[in-house]
């Protein structure tokens, strides 16, 4: 099975060599911007099967990129991160499929949600080729 590929949108950077970290050692392909324009740009030039951004970058917002990501790779799954709960951005994740998760995010937590996404990903197209 080929490796999964993986963009995290984030401005903090200590989020993202964490994160990469995490996911690397998990057998994925991890490939990270910190802001919309270069999530955009890597998003053209790659293949990507799951983006995991924050709802506050400091040149756009997460939503909007997650619909140009859809846009550009229709069955990619996405995960939004919040600085903190959001009622409100919780709901807007629900009402569009993505998962929602709240900082601060444990290592762990982003990992299993990473996996559990990707697993019914592969499930779920198992399924539609069946």
């Amino acid at each position: 099975m080929t490796k999964k590929n993986i963009l995290l949108v984030d401005s903090e950077t200590l989020i993202l060599e964490m994160f990469e970290y995490a996911l690397k050692a998990e057998n994925y392909n991890v490939i990270k911007a910190r802001d919309s324009y270069e999530g955009i740009q890597l998003l053209l030039q790659n293949h990507i099967d799951l983006m995991f951004c924050e709802t506050e970058l400091k040149d756009g917002y997460g939503f909007s990129l997650a619909t140009i990501a859809l846009s550009i790779h229709p069955r990619i799954s996405i995960m939004i991160s919040d600085k903190s709960y959001s009622h409100l951005n919780y709901n807007r994740a629900s009402v569009f499929g993505y998962n929602y998760l709240a900082k601060p995010i444990a290592v762990k937590e982003l990992v299993n949600s990473v996996n559990t996404m990707l697993k019914e990903e592969v499930e779920h197209s198992y399924k539609l080729a069946s």
